[in-house]
């Protein structure tokens, strides 16, 4: 665990922010990831100080009116202890993000470089639930509820996938935890898991993050942890996969993983 936080560390860029290629200027997201990373591991950033300046900085630009950035800058801002009203007058943006349908941000036209229609919902809705702000909390799970698929789980055009699903339980199981929705999803999580159908990182992490949440037991319980051991880099990190480069946000989710499972 030493070597994970020293890994950590050494991410940390001259302006105070994290990076994994450890060169300036730190990423909101990079920074995201190591604080939760060390708070896993009960630590905080060797210079805490310096990392909440950083975070402050980044909250005054126009980085923070997206909500990835915005759940990344409060989600670590929350976790280094930033003052709620404070927190709360970033979040204050992601109200222009509501689209029509009830979720917020675009989803009929997504990056290729984002990994779910559901993503910014998501981000959104984490983001305001954890500073116990308001929204139409019914409005937003019917928007989500909109992406189930026929086989029970989530994702746009009726292809459902690990990453959309992922996002539709973190959100409906704090919203509606007695939704009929989420026995259906059960189901297609519990059939993904048996064909073992996770080639990187973040699949395990969205697998068991919705398995657990669903308060399912994991059946490949050692066969997980071994694929997280076997994605440990010599830096200390973590990487995507057997192979590859350690990178901050695998690390963390390697770590998430190990929490879940009782393996840390």
């Amino acid at each position: 665990m030493e070597r994970i936080v020293a890994y950590v560390e050494r991410c940390q860029t001259p302006d105070g922010g994290f990076f994994f290629a450890r060169v300036p200027p730190g990423g909101a997201m990079d920074t995201y990831h190591a604080v939760k990373t060390l708070q896993l591991l009960g630590r905080r950033p060797m210079h805490d100080a310096a990392v909440r300046d950083w975070i402050e900085d980044m909250a005054g630009t126009n980085l923070a009116s997206n909500p990835k950035p915005t759940f990344h800058l409060t989600g670590a801002g929350l976790a280094l202890g930033i003052p709620l009203p404070v927190l709360r007058q970033w979040a204050a943006r992601l109200y222009l993000w509501q689209n029509p349908e009830g979720g917020f941000g675009t989803w009929r036209k997504v990056d290729v470089e984002v990994s779910s229609e559901l993503d910014t919902t998501f981000c959104a809705v984490s983001v305001l639930l954890d500073l116990d702000m308001d929204f139409d909390r019914k409005r937003v799970a019917q928007f989500v509820r909109w992406f189930q698929n026929a086989d029970g789980g989530f994702g746009g055009k009726g292809r459902s996938i690990l990453a959309s699903t992922y996002c539709a339980v973190a959100v409906l199981t704090r919203l509606s935890p007695r939704d009929p929705t989420l026995d259906s999803v059960a189901e297609w999580l519990v059939r993904r898991e048996r064909v073992w159908d996770v080639p990187f990182l973040e699949h395990l992490y969205w697998l068991v993050s919705s398995l657990r949440a669903l308060g399912l037991p994991i059946q490949q319980r050692d066969r997980a942890v071994d694929f997280v051991w076997a994605c440990r880099h010599p830096s200390g990190g973590f990487a995507r996969a057997h192979v590859g480069i350690a990178t901050l946000e695998y690390t963390h989710y390697a770590l998430e993983v190990l929490k879940l499972l009782g393996a840390i």
